[in-house]
C-alpha cells in the first residue's frame, strides 16, 4: 500500500484507497492497490476506473474521451512515481527529439538532438538535457540505423575495463576476475575485426595494462595447480 497521497489527475482530489487487487504485471499478474476518485462531480469517479498503489491508470473509459480528457495521455496520478515516468520515461507532453539535415554531415550520417527530462512526483521537470545522435542508411539508402562513432565506442571499452579494474582491485572474488579477464579477450579479435577502435583498445591493454595481464595469469596458473593436487 502506498503511504503517500496521491490525487486525480483530473479533477487534483485525494485518491482513496478502497482495496487490493490483482493486475496484470510486468512478470504476470501482480497484487496492488487499488485507489479510486470519490469527487462526485469529477467524472473519473462515476467510471470503474482506478489507479495502483504506483499512479497507474486503469481505465474503464473509451479512447475518444480518454483523449478528450487527457491529450497527451497524462493520466497517471499526481504525486506518484508513474507521473514521475510519464515525463522521464516517455516524455508525454514533451519534445522528445529533433531531427537536423543530413547536410550537416554531407549526407553521410543524419544528426537528431534526443531530448532528455528530470520530474519530481507531481509531473513538473526539474532538469532538461540533451544528446546529439546519429542516423546511418540501411540497405535502400534511408536513415534509420543509430550511429555510434569509433571514439565513443573506444571511450566505452575503456571506461567498461576501467571500472571492472576498479572492482577487481577492491574485491578480488571470482567474480571480478572473471569480468577483468573477459576484457583481455580483446586480445584474441576475429580476423575480419580491423576496426580501429578495436585495434587501439588492444593496443591499450598490451602497452599500458601488462602487470594487470601477468597478476591474471598467475591467479588462474595457481587455480589450474590447486585443482590438479586437489586443493580447491
Amino acid at each position: 500500500m502506498n503511504n503517500e497521497i496521491m490525487y486525480c489527475p483530473l479533477c487534483k482530489s485525494k485518491l482513496v484507497f478502497k482495496k487490493y487487487v490483482i493486475v496484470d504485471g510486468i512478470c504476470g499478474d501482480e497484487r496492488r492497490g487499488k485507489y479510486s476518485c470519490e469527487k462526485s462531480n469529477c467524472e473519473m469517479s462515476n467510471l470503474d476506473s482506478f489507479w495502483d498503489d504506483q499512479g497507474s491508470f486503469y481505465g474503464d473509459i473509451s479512447f475518444k474521451r480518454c483523449r478528450e480528457l487527457f491529450p497527451n495521455n497524462e493520466y497517471g496520478a499526481l504525486n506518484s512515481i508513474a507521473k514521475k515516468h510519464e515525463k522521464t520515461i516517455y516524455k508525454k507532453g514533451l519534445k522528445s527529439k529533433k531531427e537536423l539535415h543530413p547536410i550537416f554531415c554531407l549526407f553521410l550520417l543524419k544528426p537528431y538532438i534526443e531530448y532528455y527530462y528530470d520530474a519530481d512526483y507531481w509531473g513538473n521537470v526539474t532538469k532538461k538535457w540533451y544528446k546529439l545522435h546519429f542516423l546511418k542508411r540501411n540497405e535502400q539508402g534511408k536513415f534509420s540505423y543509430h550511429y555510434i562513432s569509433g571514439v565513443s565506442s573506444f571511450l566505452f571499452q575503456l571506461k567498461c575495463y576501467n571500472r571492472n579494474k576498479k572492482f577487481y582491485k577492491k574485491h578480488k572474488s571470482d567474480y571480478s576476475i572473471k569480468a577483468l579477464q573477459d576484457n583481455f579477450e580483446e586480445f584474441n579479435l576475429p580476423e575480419w575485426d580491423k576496426r580501429w577502435h578495436r585495434l587501439l583498445f588492444k593496443f591499450y591493454l598490451k602497452t599500458f595494462e601488462k602487470n594487470t595481464k601477468q597478476e591474471l595469469l598467475k591467479i588462474q596458473r595457481k587455480k589450474q595447480k590447486a585443482k590438479k593436487y586437489n586443493i580447491l
